[in-house]
Formats: structure tokens, sequence, C-alpha cells
């Protein structure tokens, strides 16, 4: 099989990737911040494609960030394939793996977060988290939670978080 040479655009994508994976403390390169790398090369046609399914970087950020990984998957050299899915079928299967377990209690939602329930209580006394209390129990949006993750911004909560 010959060697196929990625265009720029790819290579692009892929420093992105590297970056973001560099930024969230793994030590590999996986799907997931090869994803995130095609979105914010935002000049390319699979950018434009997602863009157009209104796939939004920060859920996706928030997603790959809720995700433990297993490491033994990942290798240090790269395979890729041709595929027959296609883009429907993809945007299928990840709505069907966003929409399980939609609604979340407490302990599911920490689990999610990657925080202690004790945390997890802190910020919604504080009202800085979406939920609903029903029932007599907290109850959560997964989406909601994902972006809530995924749009904020460290930066805006180091002061106030302090108090936690």
């Amino acid at each position: 099989m010959e060697n196929i040479q990625f265009s720029s655009k790819t290579n692009v994508a892929l420093k992105y990737a590297e970056k973001e994976s560099e930024s969230m403390g793994h030590k590999y390169v996986g799907t997931e911040h090869i994803l995130i790398g095609l979105l914010l090369e935002s000049e390319g046609v699979a950018a434009k494609a997602l863009a157009k399914y209104n796939i939004d970087i920060n859920h996706v950020r928030a997603i790959a960030q809720s995700i433990e990984a297993d490491e033994e998957e990942h290798s240090e050299t790269m395979t890729f394939h041709s595929t027959n899915l296609t883009l429907t079928e993809s945007r299928e299967n990840f709505q069907k793996i966003y929409a399980n377990n939609e609604v979340l209690d407490l302990e599911e939602a920490s689990r999610l977060l990657r925080i202690k329930v004790e945390i997890l209580e802190k910020l919604l006394s504080n009202e800085r988290i979406p939920a609903r209390m029903i029932d007599g129990e907290w109850r959560f949006n997964r989406a909601s939670l994902l972006e809530w993750l995924g749009a904020g911004n460290s930066l805006d909560y180091i002061k106030s978080d302090a108090k936690l």
C-alpha cells in the first residue's frame, strides 16, 4: 500500500489535537482530541460538515474531559482506515451515546464531572450548576452539565472557588 500524504489542513488539525491532548493532561492523542482538532481547523471540510449538524466544540470538549480513557488502547502510532459509515450514521451514533442516561442523580453527576459528591453539593448550594430538585432529590440533565462544564472559564471561578 502506498503512503498517504496528509493535506496541510489535516496536519493543522492533528497539531490542534496534540495541543488539546496536552491541555487535558492526557499522554496520548485519541479520537476525541482529533475531533476537537478538526473543529478547531475551521476551514476544513470536516469542520464545515460538523458545523452543519451543530456539533459544538464546547460539548465535544466536555465529553472528552468527562470520559476516562483506557490507556492500554493507545499506542505510539496511528493507522487510518477508510470506513463506509456516513455522516448521518455517525451523528445518529453520537446522539444515541449522548442520549443514554440523560437524567442523572447526584452520584452519577459527580462521576460524570469527576468530582466528589460533597463538592457538587457545594456547587449546588451556590446555584452555580444546572440542576432541579424533584421529589426531594437533585436531578441533572447530562447535556446541561456538559454544556456548563465546556462553556466555563476556570479564571472566572478562581476567587469564588476558594470559598468552597
